[in-house]
């Protein structure tokens, strides 16, 4: 998947509203980052990595990938998402598209508790 701050001009909000969000709350943001599984210890891509500070020791990280094409994201673009925030551990995971997700990849990240942003 791309690199957020290499896609279009319909990404730049989606940068600017990350960080806003992470500096506010005393964290930041990793684009295209590798990140060390908190269980496995092996690493794993993702678009970028949000960390947040939280009332325990470490950080909560928030995975978000990003799908840029003419059709809609599909099934494999939100499980792939899913897989690597439950490797990782991540308190949430993100998928963010500029056309939009399938009906099963709706349903599909419904199921698997992953958030699903649409850019216009």
């Amino acid at each position: 998947m791309p690199n957020p701050s290499e896609l279009g001009p319909e990404f730049d909000h989606l940068i600017d509203v990350l960080e806003l969000v992470a500096q506010g709350a005393g964290g930041y943001v990793s684009y295209d980052a590798s990140v060390r599984g908190r269980r496995s210890g092996e690493f794993s891509q993702v678009d970028a990595a949000v960390y947040i500070p939280s009332a325990s020791e470490r950080e909560d990280l928030y995975v978000v990938e990003c799908h840029e094409g003419a059709r809609a994201a599909g099934v494999s673009v939100v499980e792939d998402a899913a897989e690597k925030a439950q490797n990782l551990q991540a308190a949430r995971a993100l998928c963010v598209s500029s056309a939009g997700f399938s009906r099963p990849a709706r349903k599909r990240a419904e199921a698997l508790k992953v958030d699903l942003v649409t850019l216009d």
